[in-house]
């Protein structure tokens, strides 16, 4: 802020100002959008959470579609419980 002050009040010359080069403007990069080459990375994670979530929830249906019908390890012929075992067994 001095020097501007100093030049207003006619105590020194104003600096010269540097001419601009005459080099032409680099040219634009190319157009469209980089937003999945940028991110890919994230692509790949959400896939890869998206398809362990399905395998998670297929596992589960598939576990509780077989609790339903009576087909688990208590009901195949020759499994015992814990409520039919007597004491003499345990």
């Amino acid at each position: 802020m001095l020097p501007l002050l100093a030049v207003e009040a006619g105590l020194v010359e104003p600096a010269a100002t540097p001419a601009a080069a005459g080099a032409a403007p680099s040219p634009l990069p190319a157009g469209g959008s980089d937003l999945w080459r940028d991110r890919w990375g994230y692509l790949l994670a959400a896939v890869g959470l998206l398809l362990v979530t399905a395998l998670l929830v297929t596992v589960g249906l598939v576990q509780r579609r077989r609790q339903r019908r009576g087909v688990g390890p208590a009901k195949r012929p020759g499994a015992e419980t814990a409520a039919t075992r007597t004491p003499e067994q345990v």
